[in-house]
């Protein structure tokens, strides 16, 4: 490790390297809008975030360097200024995109999946109206 650049273990096949970053991503990703998808559970994203962050460096750290960030390796590499940091760039610059990528698509998909009936927009009020309700009923309280 030169400059904070990391390498993969040298056991470690590009292909798997790659994978395993993209799943890093996927992972965190798939942590924050999983808790985004509903209000009462959006109050531990500053917990659960860094925690799962946590997990993937901890996790992938010897192996791959757990990275999961493009300019976590690509400003490292850029003043390390040795070829040993180069050669793997191109994984972990794309790594987390394809990651990133993967997540978007299977999120969209089970939100549109045919014979799936999406939650109305409506959450529960317990009796109270929202604003637009409000409005649409000629109320201005």
């Amino acid at each position: 490790m030169d400059y904070a650049a990391v390498r993969p273990a040298p056991t470690w096949s590009a292909a798997a390297v790659f994978a395993a970053e993209g799943a890093a991503t996927a992972a965190i990703l798939t942590v924050a809008l999983l808790l985004m998808s509903r209000p009462v559970w959006a109050r531990w994203i500053p917990l659960a975030l860094p925690l799962a962050t946590a997990v993937v460096i901890v996790t992938f750290g010897t192996l791959t360097g757990g990275s999961a960030n493009p300019a976590r390796q690509f400003g490292p590499a850029l003043w390390a200024h040795q070829p040993v940091y180069w050669s793997p760039l191109w994984i972990y610059l794309l790594a987390p995109l394809a990651g990133a990528a993967l997540t978007a698509l299977v999120t969209r998909y089970r939100a549109h999946r045919p014979g799936h009936s999406p939650r109305s927009g409506r959450a529960r009020s317990h009796g109270r109206r929202s604003e637009t309700d409000r409005r649409a009923a000629g109320s201005t309280c």
